[in-house]
């Protein structure tokens, strides 16, 4: 299948409060296959959504091209319902003083040429879709649970029939019972619209759920994917290993994450009291394959031999 959106050497920096350019984004390469869905994961703060941002063109990067169906995207003539996003907090994403049916109406009228008539079935057909009635339309952001309003924000989105679907962590937080509603019903549009979606996520469950293939990001780069689920088993990389066992990583992790980086970065690759089922030891592998040594003998031990 071909590819409907490309970025080849992506990067992007923020000014600190000392006014100085840090990194978010480093070097990233990412391609999105028409049909297809594409999960990306990653602790919070790794450039995710700053990633999607830039597809969606809400930013521009600093650096790097966007390929939207082969050519150079021009945001000035590109159609905006092309490109839709959904962002996590459902909340401030939509005006409190605009019923759903208002909200879900705006869409329509942007976008299309459609009678009153069909706007209003539109919207009921598809309420029902994800297992809210007629009564909704007429309710007001505060008055639905946030499982309801998030529904309400992707129907939004998939009023404007794009071609790209972007779901930044859309489904966080939801109950198991509304979220599996959800994927069925993204897997369904998916094939039947041959929607392609991007979905951002922390669940490495839901992401095997939904997507075709996978990208694993860290500290704003991309560290490993797949582009076939199947593949699924293969992936190995030490950080993507702690995102599916849920390892948190507390303040004295990170101290020592960054002395040892430190440490090994000016080649002192002696490791102090580190041992098997340490806190620090997945750490302790990604540094290593990090920046390079890999004949260790904590990487040779570790068994990580990807």
């Amino acid at each position: 299948m071909p590819n409907i959106l490309e970025l080849k050497n992506i990067h992007q920096t923020y000014k600190n409060e000392e006014g100085v350019n840090r990194p978010v984004l480093d070097d990233v390469d990412f391609m999105l296959q028409e049909g297809t869905c594409r999960a990306i994961l990653g602790m919070s703060g790794c450039g995710k959504t700053t990633l999607c941002r830039i597809m969606a063109g809400i930013e521009k990067p600093s650096g790097g091209l966007v390929r939207y169906k082969g050519e150079k995207i021009d945001w000035k003539s590109i159609s905006r319902n092309k490109i839709q996003m959904v962002f996590q907090n459902s909340l401030d994403a939509v005006p409190g003083y605009m019923t759903s049916y208002e909200i879900l109406k705006e869409p329509l009228k942007n976008f299309f040429k459609c009678s009153k008539e069909e706007i209003w079935s539109k919207i009921v057909e598809m309420l029902k879709a994800v297992g809210l009635s007629e009564e909704y339309t007429g309710l007001y952001p505060r008055q639905l649970s946030g499982g309801e309003l998030q529904r309400i924000c992707i129907l939004r989105a998939l009023m404007a029939e794009p071609e790209i679907l972007i779901l930044d962590e859309s489904l966080s937080g939801l109950d198991i019972f509304t979220e599996n509603k959800l994927l069925n019903y993204l897997s369904d549009i998916k094939v039947k619209k041959h929607l392609s979606i991007i979905f951002i996520s922390h669940s490495i469950e839901s992401a095997y759920y939904i997507a075709d293939g996978i990208t694993v990001m860290d500290k704003g780069r991309i560290i490993e994917e797949i582009d076939d689920i199947s593949l699924f088993s293969e992936l190995c990389h030490p950080f993507t290993s702690r995102l599916m066992h849920g390892l948190p990583i507390s303040a004295s992790a990170t101290q020592d994450y960054n002395f040892y980086l430190e440490r090994f970065k000016k080649g002192d690759t002696r490791l102090v009291a580190v041992k098997p089922g340490h806190r620090i030891e997945l750490e302790i592998e990604y540094i290593l394959i990090t920046v390079g040594f890999r004949n260790h003998p904590y990487y040779l031990r570790s068994g990580w031999l990807c």
